[in-house]
């Protein structure tokens, strides 16, 4: 299987440190990993904050399944001015 994510980050931040940590978990079960948007994936995982919704539309209109990591972020994409939403 292939798997995608936002991007590819080595660093330290929650949603940075889980693509790297959870990259390297798919590689060593035996799957091929790709970062960016890459319409050649099986499943995509979108990271908040980081993934553009036009990249999510392109790859959902391809039938790309979307696993989306949030955390204790939420993003509303329907607000212009990107705001971000914290959970009360």
């Amino acid at each position: 299987m292939k798997i995608g994510f936002s991007g590819h980050y080595d660093g330290a931040g929650g949603a940075r440190s889980w693509i790297r940590a959870f990259s390297r978990h798919c590689i060593k079960r035996g799957h091929q990993i790709s970062y960016g948007p890459d319409t050649d994936v099986d499943v995509f995982c979108s990271i908040a904050n980081i993934s553009k919704v036009s990249e999510l539309k392109a790859l959902k209109h391809n039938g790309i399944k979307i696993l989306q990591r949030l955390g204790a972020i939420y993003l509303n994409y329907n607000d212009s001015s990107q705001k971000k939403h914290r959970p009360a």
